[in-house]
């Protein structure tokens, strides 16, 4: 019987401490995406201060590398003729103002340099949509 009881206690302590983990876990990951989301906006200001008449931006991949401190973001960008172009830049929160390495498609019809003044359309990572 005292086994038994002995058994039942340390079967629920380990169901609490395997759920608190998970819920820790879970916790964890919301906000990291939270912040994914968060950076890809603050990336979509530096995107309109480097393209001018973008009329929409799609991400389609963001990841982050903690030993350079940069994230590597894959966007199909839409201009206000219509036009798109899908490409991938650098973004760091350190330099918020402005985006690297990106990789030139189409300069004469969507990237062209300038900046955009007005809203633009934002469908992030998480399927979110927004206007910047």
């Amino acid at each position: 019987m005292q086994k038994k009881r002995l058994l039942i206690v340390f079967s629920i302590l380990l169901l609490i401490g395997i759920g608190g983990k998970l819920y820790v876990h879970n916790q964890k990951v919301n906000e990291q995406k939270v912040e994914e989301v968060e950076v890809e906006k603050m990336s979509v200001v530096a995107l309109k201060r480097t393209f001018e008449d973008i009329q929409s931006v799609a991400f389609k991949k963001s990841t982050y590398n903690k030993m350079t401190g940069f994230y590597h973001m894959s966007v199909e960008m839409t201009h206000n003729n219509g036009e798109f172009v899908e490409f991938s830049y650098m973004y760091t929160t350190n330099q918020p103002n402005e985006i690297s390495n990106w990789e030139v498609v189409d300069e004469e019809k969507v990237q062209i340099k300038g900046q955009t003044n007005d809203k633009v359309k934002v469908v992030y990572t998480n399927g979110n949509e927004a206007e910047v």
